[in-house]
């Protein structure tokens, strides 16, 4: 979700402006942005709002994007709609015009001309995700901007007063729960010794637009910013289960000029996983489950061993679950990774070979990397992960990490597809990550015409 934090007083005593009194129950709620757009009366407020400011356009186009993603549209309702936005919003001298760089808007506009979608508004071409460049951009000026005036706004509070405090329940959040708040995780999620709904479900929410991420890396080339890739950080901490530490969550996204497919098939194979991933220091496949009635997904069971390259940081290492699922209505490849402190003696045998193994700290973490359809020669990636190294890391340490990763993580994709690139994508028989994506796919979404989703 993406929202602003407001506060105000309680004014008992009028003050020398003579100022209307203001709600106390405000103060500890943080308004929502997708709440208002799910909300009709909000909404209509809202927007009322942003007309008389002149700066419509752009909620408009996020709540034009927010309908496309909806499960609700079919394929032929998505195209049509991708074909609209773009006659109404990024084409120059539209009703619309959004104020976006050249760049964004060049970039979109080939992706829409070389897939033949501006010519086929019947059938889906590219994926819903075509215009995330822009939809990330107004998502952070109306949040920063828009709404942040809004909430100040003598027209809001007026409007919260006449509503009341069961309706701002509607529209916001509570803040009480101060600078940590609990994950959706528990302890025993990683006990777990399968990949749930719950655990696919964790990473698309990490994957939103929020103001709960901060952006630490920004990439800018000729003083024009592309949207190449980022890294992000949570202003807030979470903590799992009766843990009293909180951990920031880290973010790293971009774009790469090669299929999600062949992204996807690149990153899989084992070999060439010390790429991307530069804080690996030794991973092994140990055991593949099949999926049967108590396997929703097709599980491969891994040692890894990771070092943060920090001085006084060693070693950890961990158990983790993984599978590579696909979101027909996303249009994502998802490979999820988690750890488990769970696991049968055949495994433990395979993976505690030695003293020094069994007296290595283990950590926690929640791993993925995701590759989302723009066209045939594109792919937007999004990597987010939850860790618990168990050791305390300062907030600004934590953003120097995840900058470096960032900067790892897609100089080493680039590499990897490039090396990939030259043997024709060919696919490595042994790759046993891709086995777990063949049975979800021949389970799940056995035709075109199959969907498989999840709700967050």
């Amino acid at each position: 979700m993406v929202g602003t934090t407001f506060h105000c007083q309680n004014d008992k005593q009028p003050t020398m402006l003579k100022r209307k009194a203001r709600p106390v129950s405000v103060a500890n709620f943080r308004l929502e942005l997708d709440l208002i757009m799910s909300n009709p009366e909000a909404d209509e407020h809202f927007t009322h709002y942003q007309r008389r400011s002149h700066n419509l356009e752009g909620y408009l186009f996020l709540k034009q994007v927010k309908k496309l993603k909806s499960p609700e549209l079919n394929d032929a309702e998505k195209a049509a709609a991708i074909v609209d936005m773009y006659k109404n919003f990024i084409c120059l001298e539209s009703p619309h015009e959004l104020n976006i760089d050249r760049v964004t808007r060049s970039d979109i506009e080939n992706v829409l001309i070389t897939s033949h979608q501006l010519e086929k508004t019947n059938e889906l071409c590219v994926s819903v995700d075509v215009f995330h460049p822009v939809e990330s951009l107004l998502t952070r000026e109306v949040r920063e901007d828009s709404l942040a005036r809004y909430v100040r706004s003598e027209d809001f509070f007026e409007f919260v007063r006449q509503k009341g405090e069961e309706f701002l329940h509607q529209i916001a959040v509570g803040t009480n729960l101060g600078n940590r708040i609990e994950c959706v995780f528990r302890t025993n999620d990683f006990e777990d010794t399968k990949i749930t709904d719950k655990d696919i479900a964790f990473v698309l929410k990490l994957h939103e637009d929020s103001p709960d991420w901060v952006p630490v890396r920004v990439t800018k080339i000729s003083d024009v910013k592309e949207k190449e890739h980022y890294a992000y950080v949570s202003k807030t901490s979470y903590c799992v289960g009766d843990s009293l530490e909180g951990f920031h969550l880290g973010k790293c996204t971009g774009y790469l000029p090669f299929s999600a497919e062949h992204a996807l098939q690149s990153i899989t194979w084992l070999p060439t996983s010390k790429q991307y991933d530069r804080s690996q220091v030794l991973t092994e496949h140990v055991q593949y489950d099949p999926i049967s009635e108590n396997n929703p997904y097709a599980t491969l069971y891994s040692y890894y061993q990771g070092d943060l390259r920090l001085p006084f940081h060693k070693t950890r290492h961990a158990v983790h679950l993984s599978t590579v699922v696909y979101d027909s209505v996303r249009k994502v490849y998802i490979r999820v990774s988690k750890t488990t402190t769970k696991y049968n003696d055949e495994i433990r045998q395979k993976v505690f070979k030695t003293k020094a193994q069994e007296k290595m700290v283990t950590t926690l973490y929640h791993s993925s990397f995701c590759f989302y359809k723009i066209s045939e020669t594109q792919c937007r990636y999004v990597h987010a992960v939850y860790i618990d190294p168990k050791i305390k890391i300062g907030l600004p340490l934590f953003r120097i990490i995840v900058k470096k990763r960032d900067a790892g993580i897609n100089a080493g994709f680039m590499a990897v597809c490039k090396e990939t690139e030259k043997n024709g994508f060919n696919r490595r028989e042994d790759d046993l990550m891709l086995r777990t994506l063949d049975e979800y796919m021949e389970k799940y979404l056995p035709n075109k015409d199959s969907i498989k989703t999840w709700e967050i």
